[in-house]
């Protein structure tokens, strides 16, 4: 009867400890799970403010920078948007892409395809514009002046050197 008890107690704790182990591992992929969710959260979040805060500084370097954007719709383009939240400039960028939709288009698409070389190719557009930004300050913070007028040519007729009777 002791005996029968004893395996009675064992066979009651092997399939609590079972089970135990087995809500164990729900509760810690549950807890996984919602850490990931939270941690995508937390990036999306981070990327929207950074990707707003540069679309306004965009409006001060522009004058019409919100006419010429209106069009953009970052949902639309989240790859692209999560891509140039990331570049210094990226007003300038969306401001270029916007004027140029057909350039937009296939940066997007490159984005779904490729997310490594459309950073390469929005890197490219970015240091292109920055660079066109300092030829433009530079041209005027250059005090250079005007070039020389063209010659005119001389109303002295020339001569072969040898002199002559008027001479």
């Amino acid at each position: 009867m002791q005996k029968q008890q004893q395996q009675t107690q064992r066979n009651e704790q092997v399939p609590r400890e079972v089970d135990a182990n087995a809500i164990y591992q729900q509760v810690q992929e549950k807890f996984n799970q919602e850490m990931e969710q939270r941690r995508l959260k937390d990036e999306v979040d981070r990327v929207a403010y950074t990707y707003t805060s540069k679309m306004e500084q965009g409006k001060t370097a522009y004058d019409d920078f919100e006419e010429v954007t209106k069009e953009f719709d970052p949902a639309a383009f989240p790859q692209l948007t999560y891509l140039v939240a990331g570049i210094d400039n990226a007003a300038d960028v969306i401001y270029d892409l916007s004027r140029n939709p057909l350039k937009l288009a296939g940066l997007d698409r490159l984005a779904e395809k490729n997310p490594r070389q459309a950073q390469s190719e929005l890197l490219k557009l970015s240091r292109s514009i920055a660079e066109n930004r300092q030829a433009q300050s530079d041209e005027n913070s250059n005090q250079v002046a005007a070039p020389l007028d063209r010659l005119q040519s001389s109303r002295v007729s020339g001569s072969n050197g040898k002199m002559g009777v008027r001479d």
